[in-house]
């Protein structure tokens, strides 16, 4: 991840980049994948620019709230949306597929 800041007047501000490509791709590999046993599928892989952007919608503009299992319920209910569907790595159109989960 890189980190660039910009400074105008007296306002800096801080832009994070990252190449999404990788994370795109072994989604797609892991995709491929079946997945074993009952618990714990993996149903998705991020790279940090996007929990970070996740992160700070979640926090809107209060003071930074602990990443426990609410924001992580935040992350996976913003994971059903088709936009983010490249980076998920089970086959939710599938439901017979292993790593579906509901």
């Amino acid at each position: 991840m890189q980190t660039k800041f910009h400074l105008s007047g007296d306002d800096i501000t801080v832009e994070r980049v990252q190449d999404v490509e990788p994370s795109i791709d072994h989604a797609k590999l892991l995709r491929d994948q079946p997945q074993h046993g009952r618990d714990f599928h993996h149903k998705w892989h991020l790279p940090n620019v996007m929990i970070e952007r996740f992160y700070l919608e979640y926090a809107g503009r209060e003071a930074a709230p602990p990443m426990d299992t609410e924001f992580w319920a935040f992350v996976d209910k913003k994971m059903n949306d088709p936009n983010y569907a490249k980076f998920r790595t089970d086959n939710p159109s599938n439901p017979f597929h292993l790593g579906y989960r509901k």
